[in-house]
């Protein structure tokens, strides 16, 4: 049952590292727009 532990941790993990990218080709994407 270490899966019931295991599964949710990773998915956590997933979502943290796919939000921060998401974020970070935002901010750079709007630093672009407001550069020019």
């Amino acid at each position: 049952m270490v899966n019931g532990i295991f599964f949710p941790f990773v998915l956590y993990r997933g979502i943290g590292a796919l939000s921060s990218v998401t974020v970070h080709l935002f901010a750079s994407l709007w630093w672009q727009v407001v550069a020019t």
